[in-house]
């Protein structure tokens, strides 16, 4: 998953493996949610992503379906220190009814483990 459809990398590290938009590593295609899930579908309750650093623009590829469905969404967020910030802001941006809550602490960073959003 992506924002946008097309080529990005996979590098293969065990544990510590990464996507990235751009190399080095092993060209992976990608798609948006969004494009996935087009047409007459039922909406879109729950979103669960654990991407190797790329799940913020994984979400950012499912714009209208967190717009529209404001589904629960759980994701890591501890492969970049700023993603938990730049995820709740990012989705705040697009739905203002999320309560967001952040839990755990990745030792090595000190950045939170995970985020959950989800609207009443």
């Amino acid at each position: 998953m992506s924002s946008r459809p097309g080529q990005s990398f996979i590098q293969s590290a065990g544990i510590c493996s990464r996507i990235s938009a751009a190399g080095p590593g092993t060209p992976i295609q990608v798609e948006t949610l969004d494009r996935l899930f087009a047409g007459p579908l039922p909406a879109i309750r729950f979103i669960k992503a654990d991407l190797e650093g790329f799940d913020l623009e994984a979400l950012e590829g499912a714009r209208e379906i967190i717009a529209r469905d404001a589904p629960r969404i759980s994701v890591t967020t501890y492969h970049h220190p700023e993603h938990a910030r730049q995820i709740a802001d990012f989705l705040m941006r697009l739905q203002p009814r999320y309560h967001i809550r952040t839990l755990g602490i990745y030792q090595e960073t000190g950045s939170p483990v995970m985020l959950h959003a989800w609207c009443e």
